[in-house]
């Protein structure tokens, strides 16, 4: 897996992850895993709104990535299970070391879409 982005973390990326401000967040929220977030605080932290914070949290909470604490509703801390734990370690990993790579995956979906428009756009000889 030295060099390879498995079709594992490209799945993973494609069903957790729509940017990479998204992926920024995930990672952020894994490093820190111990401490609890809620959306003004993560906005500190990550530079963002807390409108896009709030946003990012519910995403991850949907995923089953965090839950709330149980002693406030409104602070989440990572929830995932073992084999999420396991599969957002390798990407911490690739993220270090094939960052652009990992870029392309997450755009992929996004470029492929700007590709299929900008040909219902060309000029076709009949």
């Amino acid at each position: 897996m030295a060099d390879e982005i498995t079709k594992e973390i490209r799945n993973f990326l494609a069903e957790y992850v729509t940017s990479v401000a998204q992926l920024e967040t995930l990672l952020w929220l894994f490093a820190h895993r111990g401490q609890a977030w809620n959306a003004e605080d993560l906005s500190r932290e990550m530079r963002s709104t807390s409108v896009y914070a709030e946003m990012q949290l519910v995403h991850f909470e949907k995923k089953g990535l965090i839950g709330p604490t149980e002693d406030n509703i409104s602070c989440f801390t990572y929830k995932g299970s073992p084999e999420l734990t396991t599969k957002i370690e390798q990407l911490v990993r690739l993220y270090q070391t094939h960052r652009f790579k990992i870029i392309d995956i997450i755009h992929a979906p996004t470029l492929g879409k700007i590709h299929n428009l900008a040909d219902a756009f060309k000029f076709r000889k009949d």
